[in-house]
């Protein structure tokens, strides 16, 4: 019989782990190093290892008596892995390992409402939450889609910078900016730049457009419009396709969404044309409080 629920949540920079009671009440908690499955699996295992035994230390159980919900960054290819059945095998208690947006997801829940969590950081991803049922939407990639994220934002300012360069239009304020950034003077550096770099690196020029967008650049003000609006798209596609209630919530998560220039206003802004009623979620829970939710929703489905 379970008696405690742990949750984990593991990203890239820590592993935060919490012990609640059935109530919800948290009893205990631990943080330690970073979890994320692609950075590196050995010390992810470590830290997670670690944070559990810790937790255990807390509480004196027999086996089966402790629920733990792992919510980890890059799980999809630790479950192909069986990593769940292995800390179930070390620890003698049922483990679960999901990735951290569902945790994240499960973070906004309330009762008898439906969820659309809008991730808008580097990258972007629609998940959705209706009767116990997830979908998603994007969250394929920076090559494939990543549209509304402040990825996305700095290369069609950089594509930006390109077609003024070929129709021979005079180089605006943000052309000049990313021609700065980069120490050049022509478009033809844009490409060993741009190949050089990362994902992150590159989502990070955003610093340098979000001034410009806060000054009054039309231009990079528009970008900025731009992204919350294809964030919004999203949204509206998610909520076509998978919510039928009325009662939805819609989560903003991610720094890009919730502190760059316009773009929760232009995501809001077109939301209001295309979905009859909604209410903005902009206090998050901790995703370990999501954590404990998924764990306790699937022990009430047993």
């Amino acid at each position: 019989m379970i008696k405690y629920i742990i949750g984990i949540d593991g990203g890239g920079t820590k592993t935060l782990g919490v012990l609640f009671d059935l109530e919800g009440k948290e009893l205990h908690r631990v943080k330690e190093g970073f979890s994320n499955f692609s950075v590196d699996e050995k010390i992810a295992i470590e830290n997670i290892t670690l944070t559990i035994e810790k937790l255990l230390k807390n509480v004196s159980v027999h086996p089966n008596e402790v629920y733990i919900q792992l919510g980890i960054a890059g799980a999809t290819k630790m479950k192909d892995k069986g990593l769940d059945l292995l800390l179930q095998a070390r620890f003698n208690q049922p483990v679960s390992l999901e990735t951290d947006a569902l945790v994240g997801l499960y973070s906004v829940k309330r009762v008898d409402e439906s969820v659309i969590m809008a991730i808008g950081g580097t990258g972007s991803a629609i998940m959705c939450l209706e009767d116990g049922k997830t979908n998603t939407i994007g969250g394929y990639g920076h090559l494939l889609g990543d549209e509304g994220s402040a990825y996305h934002l700095v290369i069609s300012a950089f594509k930006n910078l390109i077609h003024e360069a070929e129709t021979e239009t005079p180089f605006g304020p943000l052309s000049k900016a990313l021609l700065a950034h980069m120490n050049a003077t022509s478009e033809q550096d844009v490409i060993p730049f741009i190949y050089s770099k990362n994902k992150s690196e590159i989502a990070s020029i955003s610093r340098i457009t979000g001034p410009l967008a806060r000054s009054g650049d039309s231009l990079t003000t528009a970008l900025y419009k731009q992204e919350g609006q294809l964030l919004a798209k999203q949204i509206v596609q998610a909520k076509t396709n998978y919510i039928k209630s009325d009662q939805l919530i819609i989560a903003p998560r991610g720094a890009f969404v919730l502190e760059a220039p316009f773009v929760m206003d232009a995501m809001v802004e077109y939301l209001k044309e295309h979905i009859k009623a909604f209410d903005i979620d902009l206090a998050p829970q901790e995703p370990v409080v999501g954590a404990f939710n998924l764990a306790m929703a699937k022990q009430n489905k047993e």
